[in-house]
């Protein structure tokens, strides 16, 4: 899953932390990463992705122009089920 978000001066923080040799530069660099993250990063609901894997599973399998619905889906544990 990608969320196609970018930002340029996380971008650049990412390089330097990743790679500096000066330790207080990193760990600076890598608080300011996080703070960029929790204001303006991507976020993902996962509980949202549940509900709608579930709403999914209770849908009658209708055939809809060009879209592939897999035969399978995979459960919380990774297994395969019908």
């Amino acid at each position: 899953m990608k969320s196609h978000w970018s930002d340029p001066e996380f971008d650049k923080l990412t390089t330097e932390a990743g790679t500096t040799l000066d330790e207080a530069t990193r760990v600076a660099d890598y608080k300011q990463i996080q703070k960029i993250l929790i204001e303006r990063g991507p976020v993902i609901i996962s509980v949202l992705l549940r509900a709608v894997r579930r709403d999914q599973e209770q849908l009658p399998r209708l055939p809809a122009p060009g879209v592939r619905r897999p035969d399978r889906l995979p459960d919380r544990d990774g297994r395969s089920r019908t």
